[in-house]
């Protein structure tokens, strides 16, 4: 939903006391600005909110330099500690000797860990050594904070990760979350950043499921649990787009973006393969239900995740298909429960046994290194981009799978591509060395990166072309990834280019980004909440196909069905 939101902003209120002389924010600044210090105002119980604007101080550690960096451009008067890594300190003086204090959370989560493990094991307060005769790390929570930032707080999406509880953990008296995507999957993700904003009642999960999820995911009572979140969120969130306006101006100065999906043609053996592997992948889904049905227990949703994934990575390049099973489940989902069950797991080896042979194949009637349809398309849109630019545009590859990453670049360097690459297995010391080359480097046109290590945080407006090799469940991270050139900052058009196999399941995908879009809208915008509801098992089979229950025991999907489980893990 689009707004034209009509304030008279003053001229001084654009000036902050403490920032650097000279520095005025922006109008859209200025109106977030009022509105959180409207926010902070214990004598009405206001005690923080959400900053959800379309995209202490805690964040991911790539984005610690970042923000230590920006605090010193804009207010050089505030003194700052970094507090991560093994030889952080333990001294609480340390933090009442500087004004903001950034973290991970990973730190943060390691430092509740050893908080918990002292007040269960210890029971007496004053008792400040472990086994090891050491101080434990556990500073951040001995301390009493002004005021708790989460960045990028769409980190603790799920409730009942040890990341979720230790920064509901902290003890502040204001809390903020900032994040573009409060919601991914389904609006259980947002009772995670109400309870850190302690939003009472609605953060006590079980008034939150009764009165919003359940009724969501069942389908009964959905407009009255739309609009209750509604409500709430009207009170604790400020959300901005990029195409909302102020007084009748654009919100912001943006150039142009462009959203094309770009569909890629199989070759005949290609398309053998793939067909192959659908056929491959429906006994082995009839293999799962019918031991589900006989052990009385649902699917394990994980191990259909797996099925879809070889799908998916068939899309890309045969080659993906015959990695190990382990890697492929590790591929599945991060950060969530990957338990796989032993009748599962026998279920889908047999699967990925049968599947290399099929990608061998392939690969002997190609020629090496082996090409696939979307190589093929990547090479043909940059050398597009290259024509329309004249040389003077970049862009930036994304793709699920490290080593798609890796098949591709042989091909940059055949076609005298110069690149870098940007992913998790990289120290972070390669990882800015490859920001500063894509920034400054005219030379260097194309960077790789793993979608998951750097689809946030980064600030890469040098590029304006964006090819996103495979869609992802998500649709929002799928825009963060985006975001990184769409962005204050950007002076060319934004060209985003998703590419897609037709009649594959990526097209199933694809309508599957769509509905979730719907649902988020819904929640965010105020949009009306007909046709709601969560992604649920009935869903996740619906992108094998039309007949995706051909052949499943109807006591499978029965057992199945009453689950009612939601996959946040998608």
């Amino acid at each position: 939903m689009n707004l034209d939101v009509r304030i008279d902003v003053h001229p001084t209120d654009a000036v902050i006391p403490g920032f650097r002389e000279g520095f005025v924010l922006l109008p859209h600044q200025t109106i977030g600005y009022k509105w959180m210090r409207e926010r902070e105002n214990p004598s009405q119980e206001k005690y923080g909110g959400i900053l959800a604007d379309d995209m202490g101080i805690v964040c991911p550690l790539s984005l610690v330099g970042q923000w230590a960096s920006e605090i010193e451009r804009v207010a050089p008067g505030l003194a700052v500690l970094k507090h991560q890594g093994p030889s952080r300190t333990q001294d609480l003086k340390s933090f009442l000797r500087v004004h903001v204090v950034i973290t991970t959370y990973d730190t943060l989560t390691s430092e509740h860990n050893s908080f918990k493990a002292l007040a269960d094991g210890a029971g007496v307060k004053d008792k400040r050594k472990n086994v090891t005769g050491k101080p434990p790390k556990d500073a951040l929570f001995r301390a009493q904070w002004c005021r708790i930032v989460l960045d990028e707080a769409h980190k603790i999406k799920n409730r009942k990760t040890q990341v979720a509880g230790a920064c509901c953990a902290l003890d502040a008296k204001f809390r903020w979350t900032l994040t573009g995507t409060p919601m991914q999957n389904g609006v259980s993700e947002i009772f995670s950043l109400l309870k850190f904003l302690r939003v009472k009642p609605i953060d006590n999960w079980e008034y939150f499921n009764s009165t919003i999820a359940k009724p969501l995911e069942t389908c009964v009572g959905v407009d009255k649990a739309m609009k209750r979140l509604q409500l709430v969120l009207q009170k604790v969130m400020l959300r901005r787009l990029k195409t909302d306006k102020l007084n009748g101006n654009a919100l912001m100065y943006l150039p142009s973006r462009y959203v094309e999906e770009v569909s890629c043609d199989f070759t005949s053996s290609e398309r053998e393969f793939y067909d192959n592997l659908v056929q491959k992948t429906g006994n082995a889904k009839r293999r799962l239900f019918c031991s589900a049905a006989k052990s009385g227990q649902a699917a394990n949703y994980m191990a259909v995740l797996l099925l879809l994934l070889r799908l998916r990575q068939a899309c890309d390049h045969p080659a993906l298909v015959s990695k190990d099973y382990k890697e492929g489940l590790d591929s599945t989902a991060y950060g969530e429960d990957t338990t796989v069950d032993d009748a599962s797991r026998e279920a889908v080896c047999l699967f990925c046994k049968g599947c290399s042979p099929l990608a061998a194949h392939v690969q002997q009637q190609q020629q090496r290194p082996c090409s696939s349809a979307k190589i093929r398309k990547i090479l043909d849109l940059l050398s597009q981009v290259e024509e329309k630019s004249n040389g003077g545009d970049k862009t930036i590859i994304f793709s699920q799978f490290t080593l798609m990453l890796t098949l591709i670049e042989p091909f940059l360097k055949n076609q005298g591509i110069r690149f870098v690459r940007y992913d998790g297995a990289m120290s972070l010391r390669e990882r800015e060395k490859s920001i500063e080359y894509i920034q400054k480097d005219e030379n260097i046109k194309v960077i790789l990166i793993s979608f998951l290590a750097g689809n946030t945080g980064l600030n890469l407006t040098a590029c304006n072309h964006v090819i996103l090799v495979e869609p992802w469940w998500n649709p929002s991270l799928e825009d963060q990834a985006s975001d990184r050139v769409y962005r204050f900052g950007q002076q060319k058009d934004v060209h985003i280019y998703k590419l897609k196999i037709d009649s594959t399941v990526e097209d199933s995908i694809l309508r599957l980004q769509r509905q979730k879009r719907q649902l988020t809208r819904a929640a965010l915008g105020g949009n009306e909440s007909k046709n709601i509801r969560q992604f649920g098992m009935n869903e996740l089979l619906g992108l094998f196909g039309a007949d995706a229950d051909d052949g499943v025991n109807d006591q499978a999907m029965q057992t199945t069905r009453a689950t009612a489980v939601t996959l946040t893990a998608i």
